[in-house]
């Protein structure tokens, strides 16, 4: 029988989820006595403050050999296409006397029996197939993704490091992108917009119309240097590339490519990740989609190209 949880996690993890209502399969911490068929409703802490996916644990969970103590499992995302605020489940009947939405911290919290069905209704409030989605993995029904999508071998090398590793402070990916993107510069492989180029604001967290209503922010996009076309530069930093779909680069910075294009004519647009670790399968992925992968070494200042 499932077991229902909060996952609680820093709006870095979990903004991907903000920007899309695609269901997506990926990898997440999870907990060592924890199981295939499990349900999780993902909550961001402040200053987001609220449940914006929900998810199926579709693997058992394995330990990393990276970090020993964290577990990792295969998960079947679904966005839930909006942000549902703490305040409204503390307003909702059948939650409002429920303490642990007064502190939404720290470790994974149980959703006890007798607050799961108001805790689903709130998340998948007039989303009919959403609604469907979660009773049938709550009854632990509907098609598992097949085995070869969900390799048990890439879990012992995920890792997850808090906010502060590094000095990097709570929005790591800003801080890195600024060392890179003025790396870039410096080496002058590429060079701030200017007022001819008719671009719009923002070299960094440059804003991006997704289409369907979403939005969202590539890290880099700068004006290349050495292409003899117009061409931007448009550079999704991780510190970790991984399989998760809170770190994994790659579908994300070909969709920011296409909206890039499209909102911008007559440029040509370069997508190239930066990373300071891979996964080995995130590194096929980019190579597959020709996507340039460099990776960057930040105690050396180093930003070199992968073959």
């Amino acid at each position: 029988m499932a077991d229902h949880w909060i996952y609680i996690a820093g709006q870095e993890s979990l903004g991907q989820f903000r920007e899309t209502s695609r269901p997506s399969l990926g990898t997440w911490t999870t907990r060592k006595a924890s199981k295939r068929g499990d349900v999780v409703a993902l909550y961001a802490r402040a200053p987001v403050q609220a449940f914006v996916a929900v998810a199926r644990q579709c693997s058992e969970p394995r330990e990393s050999r990276r970090n020993r103590g964290q577990w990792f499992a295969w998960f079947q995302f679904q966005p839930l296409g909006r942000d549902v605020r703490r305040t409204d489940a503390q307003a909702r009947k059948g939650l409002a006397d429920w303490g642990v939405l007064r502190n939404l911290q720290g470790e994974h919290k149980r959703i006890p029996d007798e607050r799961q069905a108001s805790l689903y209704r709130l998340l998948t409030a007039g989303d009919e197939k959403l609604a469907a989605r979660l009773d049938r993995w709550s009854k632990d029904r509907g098609a598992y993704p097949a085995s070869d999508l969900v390799p048990l071998r890439e879990l012992p090398k995920e890792s997850w490091d808090r906010a502060e590793v590094d000095g990097l402070g709570d929005d790591h990916e800003r801080a890195l992108s600024e060392e890179i993107a003025e790396r870039m510069i410096r080496r002058r492989e590429a060079r701030l917009f200017r007022d001819s180029d008719g671009l719009p604001p923002n070299e960094l967290e440059h804003h991006l119309v997704l289409g369907d209503g979403e939005s969202g922010r590539a890290d880099i996009v700068l004006v290349s240097r050495v292409h003899s076309n117009r061409t931007l530069l448009l550079v999704e930093v991780k510190k970790h590339a991984a399989l998760s779909p809170a770190k994994n680069p790659v579908p994300q910075v070909l969709r920011y490519r296409d909206a890039l294009l499209e909102q911008n004519p007559g440029w040509r647009v370069k997508p190239i990740i930066a990373a300071c670790e891979y996964q080995d399968a995130v590194l096929r992925a980019a190579r597959s989609a020709r996507v340039e992968r460099w990776t960057y070494n930040r105690k050396r200042g180093r930003l070199a190209k992968l073959d």
